[in-house]
């Protein structure tokens, strides 16, 4: 694709941000055939404006809207980087966001239940080691045991 052909799929909008009408990812972000494999639409912009892509690093958005390929709102850093900048934005999808089986209530239940992890996971439909990981906090950390302040 080129240079050209990008920037007749992009819509600017009134914070600045160059929108990829092209296809998008079920997650939001644009994408783009190239040769014969695709490539997301921001990591083409930058490629476009800024240069390579060293190996292994990302393409970040400084505004957080998946779909935009303004050179401008983007960044590189190391999954490391990209992750802490997803937790300082409070964008970390836990808990029910993630559309789970169980919900917050559940997991209150879980906690101060005396069952045994297979009669629980079998009345909630959920793997036994699904109510050990709840019950141990390695899941679902941000839930209080139901009664707990």
């Amino acid at each position: 694709m080129s240079l050209e052909q990008f920037m007749a799929r992009i819509r600017i909008d009134s914070r600045g941000c160059w929108l990829w009408s092209g296809a998008i990812t079920p997650n939001g972000y644009g994408m783009l055939r190239r040769s014969k494999s695709t490539i997301r639409s921001h990591r083409a912009s930058w490629e476009f404006f800024k240069g390579a892509i060293p190996r292994g690093m990302c393409v970040c958005h400084r505004c957080d809207v998946r779909n935009c390929c303004s050179p401008h709102h983007l960044f590189l850093g190391s999954h490391a980087d990209n992750n802490l900048d997803r937790e300082q934005k409070c964008r970390t999808a836990r808990g029910e966001m993630l559309r789970p089986k169980l919900t917050a209530d559940a997991v209150s239940q879980i906690r101060g239940s005396n069952e045994t992890p297979a009669a629980l996971a079998v009345r909630m439909g959920v793997h036994p080691q699904t109510i050990r990981d709840v019950r141990r906090g390695k899941t679902w950390r941000h839930v209080l045991l139901q009664g707990a302040a």
